[in-house]
């Protein structure tokens, strides 16, 4: 499959538009548009967040170690939570275009085949409402930007001591959420991260932590 339909055929599935991909990639949707077409290909920069943001490995985005057969569709088994890619655990929603069908508590492992899940992908938990809780293993370091986007059901996160760095949107519009547990680990909380959150009446912030902006807006 020709990259650029690969990029369309990905994004439609994840649900993004060319300007929500564009966001995520750091470019605009003119550019999203010229790789879809095949007029460009995005380059060497953009494809690791590019890949992060449609959910698949570099390898596979290029067809290195393709998991998208011909009629565009994940091949791979259908996982209820993780998938590791490069020490990142993933959350992997086969022809879903959203995480509608997950549901109740969820427990992420902390290792994989011996490999330790040390950071929460971007987007692993993007538009899950049915999640009611979410269990963090010690072994992450960083929670990744939209990883929590839209859990609606949440209504308490604690943060396990050695997560350093909290992405952009990772808690945005977890309307349900009012009860955040920070460890003193933390360095940095992204841009967005606990917004549109009005059930989160008050939160004990680490000191000397980075705030993006907008952080509880």
């Amino acid at each position: 499959m020709k990259l650029g339909i690969k990029i369309a055929k990905l994004r439609k599935e994840n649900g993004l538009s060319q300007a929500e991909l564009g966001r995520l990639v750091n470019v605009s949707n003119k550019a999203v548009s010229k790789w879809e077409t095949g007029e460009t290909s995005p380059d060497i920069l953009s494809l690791p967040n590019l890949a992060d943001a449609l959910g698949i490995t570099i390898d596979e985005l290029l067809g290195r170690n393709d998991s998208i057969d011909k009629d565009g569709a994940n091949t791979e088994a259908l996982l209820k939570f993780n998938r590791i890619e490069n020490g990142c655990a993933k959350e992997v929603l086969k022809g879903k275009k959203s995480g509608a069908d997950m549901t109740g508590a969820i427990d992420i492992p902390a290792s994989d085949n011996g490999k330790p899940v040390k950071k929460i992908a971007n987007k692993a938990f993007y538009m899950c409402p049915n999640i009611t809780s979410v269990a963090i293993p010690d072994s992450v370091k960083e929670i990744g930007n939209d990883a929590f986007y839209g859990c609606k059901g949440i209504t308490e996160i604690t943060i396990p001591f050695g997560v350093t760095k909290i992405g952009k949107n990772a808690f945005l519009y977890c309307d349900k959420l009012q009860t955040v547990n920070l460890p003193n680990s933390i360095k940095s909380i992204g841009d967005n991260a606990f917004a549109k959150c009005p059930a989160l009446e008050n939160i004990a912030l680490p000191e000397n932590v980075e705030l993006g902006a907008g952080v509880f807006s």
